[in-house]
């Protein structure tokens, strides 16, 4: 019998790669949740991680009942699993069959079945390339919905204020029953006046006809244009004008600031019927040392990172749950 495994290879009993590279030894968090079923396979629970799996729902389920955002950091060195800890994570709250059936795992998902049945907008953010917070998680919260929820308008994360101008000046140039007509039509091509000119408004009597009712008005216009940014009327002729005047304007402009992106974010959340958003921001550490020669970016994105973990957003439509993985302490930087 000795001498029989003694004429084995390694190679026929190992499966040894001719190559190692250092992204052999973590995962991306996106690409851990699309590809969930070899990220549950590939996952064992420990002790460890079960504790701490149920410390994060015991997380969200307090964020939820209290209604107050929060947040907390998964930290660990290189490799140490905190990519995949939070793409295990992700798809509980997904619901994934193949999470929840996890040995090692069953105790927790028993414990938080009432969290676990919660409707859960899910985000996992990939820092590396993004050129601010706000540009990862309003961009990523737009990209998300566009592929979720296609039939829904999209919210406003992005200063419209440059956009409000430029509508009102074109309301001057267009008259008040041409361009009323074009900002209430709702079926159709959109509407372009750099490309089409007037002519292509097609017939504006049955135009005009059709946006009685909840249409837009001059006063309801002027109304909207005058209240803040995150304003629910002004939201709502953003929406209006960037799906029928200016559709350039979707993803173009400066983003809003945290706080009134976060308002603006949760609020267009609850209208599509989440309990909750969760947050999972990857690569924080790498991407803040990308920028290391500049330290007023340091300075203003790590605040916004402390912002979403410390809760300092304010009272949200739904609340927010981030969990951001870390090599090191913020105050490192």
């Amino acid at each position: 019998m000795v001498e029989d495994l003694l004429d084995v290879a390694l190679r026929d009993v190992l499966d040894i790669p001719e190559t190692v590279t250092s992204d052999d030894f973590v995962m991306q968090l996106d690409r851990g949740v699309e590809h969930s079923t070899a990220t549950v396979r590939q996952y064992v629970v420990t002790d460890g991680i079960a504790d701490a799996m149920g410390q994060a729902l015991d997380l969200v389920r307090k964020t939820v009942n209290e209604r107050s955002s929060s947040g907390a950091f998964v930290h660990g060195s290189f490799g140490s699993g905190k990519s995949h800890f939070m793409a295990v994570l992700h798809l509980l709250l997904a619901g994934n069959a193949g999470a929840a059936a996890l040995p090692g795992l069953q105790a927790v998902v028993a414990s938080h079945s009432d969290v676990l049945a919660k409707r859960f907008l899910l985000l996992d953010f990939h820092l590396l390339g993004k050129a601010s917070m706000e540009q990862a998680i309003f961009g990523g919260y737009l990209d998300a919905v566009a592929e979720q929820h296609p039939e829904a308008p999209l919210p406003v994360l992005h200063q419209s204020d440059r956009l409000l101008e430029d509508a009102v000046r074109l309301r001057g140039q267009m008259g008040e029953d041409r361009f009323f007509a074009a900002l209430n039509q709702s079926t159709g091509g959109a509407f372009s006046p750099a490309v089409g000119g007037l002519g292509g408004l097609g017939n504006l009597g049955d135009l005009a006809a059709g946006a009685g009712g909840g249409g837009w008005t001059a006063a309801r216009f002027d109304r909207a244009v005058a209240e803040r940014v995150t304003g629910a009327e002004r939201t709502r002729l953003v929406q209006a004008l960037t799906r029928s005047l200016f559709t350039g304007y979707v993803q173009t402009g400066a983003w809003l600031d945290m706080e009134a992106g976060l308002k603006s974010m949760t609020a267009h959340a609850q209208s599509l019927g989440y309990d909750g958003v969760v947050l999972f921001l990857d690569e924080l550490v790498l991407w803040l040392a990308q920028h290391l020669s500049d330290p007023n970016f340091i300075q203003l994105e790590t605040s916004k990172v402390a912002k979403l973990v410390e809760t300092g957003s304010g009272q949200l439509a739904v609340p927010v749950m981030s969990f951001v993985a870390r090599q090191r302490d913020l105050k490192d930087f």
